[in-house]
């Protein structure tokens, strides 16, 4: 997992990237904490400046940091172009603000983008919205990609997954790889898919094939460590957290798992001590109706709520012998029990 740290796509360059050039550096941004400490800073460098271009370029530079609030604010301000609308309904998709993300999507077409990436956006955001009805309905329209788009069966699968139709998302997941090998995403919820399913071998399989790609995902690589890590294999586990903390140092799931990881390493059995532990506990569960004791002794015990050796020995001489009717003689006969 390796951190892109100089991109040859520039985001405040003469001319805005195409949305495939964007795409690939949003990845890039996100690969690790330094790029994105790098774009934060030359969109600081730029968010006071006043001009269309510029703003619709911080606009951009902010959904990819995840600043979602702060993007919309600028994209509103931006030109009107394709790549507007397209970043302006991601950051109201994420604001829950789906109405509007759903206009937004259907301005790109007035600037030439293609029926089936509107249509897919929109069932992913009606999706998002739990509207599965609508998602569903613009699913349909798109039918006649079948076993063409990987787009289409990935979003296919997703609204499955959603439904709880578990089966046929995977089918679905299974077709994206034959006609996409190494759609990251695909390979994610098929391996998380085998992962609940309890197929541990299928998703470490699955998941090995998601951190392959570049920028490896950060979730995969701390789900294959759990994996790793529940079947025992602690330095392959560390390995998975290991790449995640390279480029994400600060990374709060990772280092904590880590800490995790280094404790289990350092866990052995010790299967004699073990074999004491047992034997102890089961003497210390010895009930006291098992011994010989006269029946003031026990009558004394029970009301005491002392029903097993373990409890007799959380008590002191003392206590006992500041109960009602508890003497020396009955005191005798605890300690013979205990001698023994």
């Amino acid at each position: 997992m390796e951190p892109v740290a100089e991109s040859e796509i520039r985001l405040f360059g003469e001319q805005l990237p195409s949305l495939t050039e964007l795409k690939g550096l949003s990845s890039e941004v996100n690969s690790s904490e330094s790029n994105r400490a790098k774009l934060a800073e030359e969109i600081e460098a730029r968010a006071s400046k006043t001009s269309a271009d510029t703003v619709l370029a911080v606009g951009i530079g902010l959904v990819m940091l995840g600043r979602h609030a702060e993007a919309v604010a600028k994209l509103q301000k931006g030109r009107d172009c394709l790549e507007k609308f397209t970043y302006l309904a991601l950051a109201l998709r994420q604001r829950k603000q789906y109405e509007e993300a759903i206009s937004s999507l259907e301005r790109t077409r007035e600037f030439g983008a293609e029926a089936l990436s509107v249509n897919l956006e929109k069932a992913a955001t009606w999706r998002k919205a739990r509207d599965l009805e609508a998602a569903e309905k613009e699913l349909q329209a798109c039918t006649n990609f079948e076993n063409v788009s990987a787009e289409y069966h990935y979003q296919l699968g997703r609204l499955q997954e959603t439904k709880g139709l578990y089966d046929e998302a995977v089918e679905n997941y299974k077709t994206v790889l034959e006609l996409a090998p190494n759609h990251a995403q695909a390979l994610f919820h098929l391996a998380y898919r085998h992962d609940l399913s309890g197929y541990e071998s299928e998703a470490i399989e699955y998941y090995k094939k998601a951190i392959g790609c570049s920028p490896a995902y950060v979730s995969a690589l701390l789900n294959l460590a759990v994996l790793y890590e529940d079947r025992g294999e602690f330095d392959k586990a560390s390995l998975c957290v290991d790449k995640v903390l390279e480029c994400h140092p600060n990374h709060p799931r990772a280092n904590l798992f880590k800490k995790d990881v280094e404790s289990s390493k350092t866990m052995y059995y010790d299967e004699e001590r073990e074999k004491k532990r047992s034997r102890k506990n089961q003497i210390l569960e010895t009930p006291i109706s098992d011994f010989e004791l006269s029946v003031r002794s026990r009558n004394c015990l029970r009301k005491m709520n002392i029903r097993t050796l373990g409890d007799l020995l959380n008590i002191t001489e003392a206590e006992l012998i500041s109960y009602k009717n508890f003497g020396e003689t009955s005191l005798r006969e605890i300690k013979a029990i205990l001698d023994s």
